[in-house]
């Protein structure tokens, strides 16, 4: 998505509110994106990281591409990801505009909302 906003696409226009919001962008602008890029890779194995976050991502994703063969869960306490985000911010000199107190506490609370539905599928 960030290349997508990087390369003002079509779709990088659409979902770059979204991202600076903290919010999930649509399970089916995701899958869209996926398609594109596993076009370019046939036949090869792809590692998504972050995703899916919601249910309705999961059940796209299967869809998409069959059960997944392995699913990795790393966690984190709350306060070590947002030093993260934040230090992030202020360490680049081309910081993203999401990496902020509000975008990051935003992001974190949709985490938790969908986390524990996402990781028992």
């Amino acid at each position: 998505l960030r290349e997508e906003v990087r390369r003002d696409t079509v779709l990088g226009r659409q979902v770059q509110d979204i991202m600076a919001r903290g919010e999930l962008v649509s399970s089916a602008v995701i899958v869209t994106l996926m398609r594109r890029v596993m076009r370019n890779h046939p036949g090869k194995r792809v590692l998504l990281d972050g995703f899916p976050r919601s249910l309705q991502n999961a059940h796209d994703l299967v869809e998409l591409c069959g059960t997944p063969e392995l699913a990795l869960h790393l966690e984190c306490d709350d306060t070590i990801l947002m030093e993260r985000i934040l230090n992030r911010a202020s360490e680049s000199p081309n910081g993203r505009s999401d990496d902020n107190i509000h975008t990051a506490l935003k992001r974190l609370r949709t985490y938790h909302k969908y986390h524990n539905s996402t990781l028992e599928w």
